[in-house]
């Protein structure tokens, strides 16, 4: 491992130096309308021209500078350099093109990405309406603050396409979700779509899907005439690969310009055989084909249901068993509301008839049904079909669980809710401290003068605890100032189970520490990782009064991340308790302000880690800490 750690640091220290020394160059592939065959866009991609090995591909550095965080420096550059290139062809005269850009996770949450892009236009005088952002659905993995900054960035005036279509979970989600413009069909389904049936079905269902939402279509890693008439000949909008050109410099791309554009033309089908009738006729034909839809939802984790004009069910995906517990075939013959909640029926049925009524899809959260007796909550969005009359053949209906997202509000939530007790707390805390400090002095000159000092050590002892506890309420509230260093997060853990060592033996108690060999270092406050736990293994030990063993165990989990379990064997806590803990002022003893835990909670979530309890009634309670190698530090 430690050989591997340091070949990353050489990595990234030859990377910080082919930034610095203009290492770096763009290539543009071109992307070319599949009916005019006209160069409509190009796609800028790194290269790194090492001064000893040559050209390196990104496939070779990518991943690094991601984990290293150079990715912000490196992608602004690469953002920059493209939009100027870009500005360069149209004052030489070029038709206009968009300039298409990969953007990671770590660019997009950056905070005050889109004003830097918008600073970026404004030095380059590019108009942003020729600037579009390929993302991915890894993106998604934080679904709302990518959401946040796509809108930003669709404020500002770009487009946003949806890279890798296809490959991902939650694709009909995201398509519903973001203000997508284009997107892009993966080059794994288009390299087989000439040769494999169930590829080409899931090509022209994307396609077909797109267009309804009014989005198009490009079609990436076309390289043979075949698969270029098949996308024609399901109106896919837009192609590249390497049947029209590798990526090209810019004076290589400005050099075959033309020749590019014949390729369409010389390869394709001619422009005339695409009158709009038979464009018509196709996409009718691909609206009728039930088979179609089948396939695609075989594939995909949302549930699709067909449902007749009467709300019966005619088909369901074979997602139904994942996500409910039932199978397809058995769903087929229910209606749609026999397994919704009772409370949820009356809401539906009034948005059932406005959609009727309006002829428009409705979007729906209702919660259903699950085998085992709970309750899932769904979000749906309906869509009608219609006869060639204009009349509802039948309904759609794509829905997907939405129990994640709520789990994410609820700690959004209590978020919220932290925030403001942490200014109330501080607030009454100082208001308290004040008289507490004065009735302490007078206490301990009224010792002197009694002949009772057990009275007055007793004052004074429950005035030190006031203190303690007033304390702990500022602690929380005030800005904690991060001191980052790497740690040993062994070491750290061995000086904390030190401090307890007489209080265990007292109470017979035996702690075992579990650790990986070889686990890295990270990069934490040590201070604060001490202190969450000694809070974790304090309400251990006072959880357990007969004595018995906590574990403690560390393991690498992934290759960013360390996972930290304490397991003991206490009374346990419920789980009504588990959920309110993290709430503000929330104890799991009968005495105490519930300080600690939100204190870890709050510590956690600042080193970007997280915080999960599991417990059975007079079995014992597992608490697991997920702290990042990195810690919050911007390179690892």
């Amino acid at each position: 491992m430690k050989h591997r750690i340091l070949s990353n640091k050489r990595i990234a220290a030859s990377l910080k130096r082919a930034l610095s020394r203009k290492e770096f160059f763009l290539m543009y592939q071109p992307k070319l309308d599949l009916v005019s065959g006209k160069i409509i866009g190009v796609e800028a991609l790194i290269r790194w021209m090492h001064p000893k090995k040559g050209v390196i591909q990104p496939s070779e550095f990518i991943s690094t500078i991601e984990k290293t965080g150079l990715i912000i420096p490196i992608g602004e550059w690469i953002i920059h350099t493209a939009c100027r290139q870009n500005k360069a062809w149209q004052k030489a005269g070029y038709n206009p093109v968009l300039m298409s850009i990969n953007l990671s996770a770590s660019q997009l949450y950056q905070p005050n990405f889109a004003d830097r892009v918008r600073h970026i236009l404004k030095l380059t005088g590019l108009a942003p309406e020729f600037l579009i952002f390929e993302i991915t659905e890894r993106i998604m993995l934080d679904p709302y603050r990518a959401l946040k900054v796509i809108r930003e960035l669709k404020q500002i005036g770009a487009q946003i396409s949806l890279d890798d279509f296809g490959t991902g979970y939650n694709t009909l989600q995201h398509l519903r979700e973001l203000p997508i413009d284009k997107i892009k069909i993966d080059r794994s389904f288009i390299k087989n779509s000439t040769l494999e049936s169930y590829k080409a079905t899931i090509v022209k269902m994307i396609i077909e899907m797109a267009h309804r939402l009014n989005m198009d279509v490009v079609a990436e890693g076309i390289e043979t005439k075949d698969q270029l008439v098949f996308l024609q000949q399901n109106l896919c909008n837009q192609g590249q690969g390497f049947l029209f050109s590798k990526p090209l410099s810019p004076e290589e791309l400005e050099k075959d310009f033309n020749r590019i554009e014949q390729i369409v033309i010389r390869e394709g089908i001619p422009q005339d055989v695409f009158n709009l009738e038979k464009q018509r006729q196709l996409e009718r034909d691909l609206r009728k084909s039930e088979s179609n839809y089948r396939l695609i939802t075989e594939n995909i984790q949302d549930v699709v249901v067909k449902l007749d004009k009467t709300g019966n069910v005619l088909y369901a995906s074979p997602s139904h068993e994942k996500v409910f517990g039932i199978p397809a075939n058995e769903y087929e013959g229910y209606h749609s509301f026999d397994l919704v909640h009772p409370e949820d029926i009356p809401s539906l049925q009034l948005q059932y008839a406005s959609m009727i009524g309006n002829k428009t899809p409705c979007q729906v959260e209702f919660r259903h049904q699950h085998t085992n007796g709970s309750w899932i909550p769904i979000e749906a969005k309906i869509t009608p079909v219609y006869h060639e009359d204009e009349n509802i053949e039948y309904f759609i209906a794509v829905g997907r669980d939405i129990s994640v997202r709520r789990q994410t509000e609820e700690l959004i939530r209590k978020a919220e809710k932290l925030s403001t007790v942490g200014h109330l707390a501080s607030s009454v805390a100082h208001e308290i401290r004040n008289p507490l400090t004065t009735i302490k002095g007078f206490a301990q000159l009224l010792q002197k003068e009694v002949d009772k000092p057990l009275y007055t050590k007793t004052i004074l002892s429950e005035i030190d605890q006031l203190e303690a506890i007033v304390q702990e309420f500022i602690n929380f509230a005030k800005p904690q100032t991060h001191h980052l260093k790497e740690t040993d997060i062994y070491s750290l853990l061995q000086q904390v189970l030190l401090f307890f060592k007489s209080q265990v033996n007292l109470n017979n108690i035996e702690i075992l520490p579990e650790c990986d060999t070889d686990l890295p270092r990270i990069y934490c406050d040590e201070s604060q990782i001490k202190q969450v736990f000694f809070h974790i293994l304090q309400n251990a030990v006072e959880a357990m009064p007969n004595g018995g063993t906590i574990r403690v165990q560390m393991v690498c989990q992934g290759i960013d991340s360390i996972k930290i379990t304490f397991i003991d064997q206490g009374k346990g806590i419920s789980e009504e308790r588990i959920r309110r803990i993290g709430e503000p002022y929330y104890n799991t003893k009968e005495k105490g302000t519930g300080m600690g835990l939100m204190t870890c909670q709050k510590t956690l979530k600042e080193h970007g880690g997280k915080f999960n309890i599991k417990s059975i009634m007079n079995h014992g309670t597992t608490v697991d800490i997920i702290l990042p190698i990195s810690g919050i530090c911007p390179t690892g």
